[in-house]
């Protein structure tokens, strides 16, 4: 059986609530023999109509510290931005008696990010889009 679920790491109740062996693999190879990945970054922002932009910028600001994504890290549920938080993760997902290998393989591996065919028309929309959530 296999088991897909969107997010960006393995969701900890994998096993949990039902009585099966529950294991991670990573994504097959493609046709060239490697394998690629889509890093999901999850993107602090501050909203363009936030009616305080200053303290939304200290929060973002710790939310990118290695204080905080160490923390997040230890907590098992994502793997930060940060090596030392991604080093947490792990050893918490270890002590649930979780392999990650199949998640922490591509940054090893230095996987390549697909080559996706509308690559010009997503450049063309998203730094405008960007922007406007930067600037306001």
């Amino acid at each position: 059986m296999a088991w897909s679920r969107n997010g960006p790491g393995p969701n900890t109740d994998k096993g949990v609530t039902v009585n099966v062996n529950v294991g991670l693999a990573p994504i097959p190879t493609g046709p060239d023999g490697s394998r690629a990945s889509i890093f999901n970054g999850l993107a602090d922002s501050i909203w363009s109509g936030s009616k305080n932009k200053n303290a939304a910028a200290k929060w973002v600001e710790y939310l990118t510290s290695p204080a905080c994504q160490d923390v997040v890290g230890q907590q098992g549920v994502v793997f930060p931005a940060i090596a030392s938080g991604t080093r947490n993760a792990q050893a918490t997902f270890a002590g649930r008696d979780i392999d990650v290998k199949s998640f922490t393989q591509h940054v090893e591996d230095k996987s390549p990010v697909p080559d996706f065919g509308q690559r010009c028309e997503i450049a063309t929309i998203m730094p405008p889009a960007v922007d406007a959530v930067l600037e306001g």
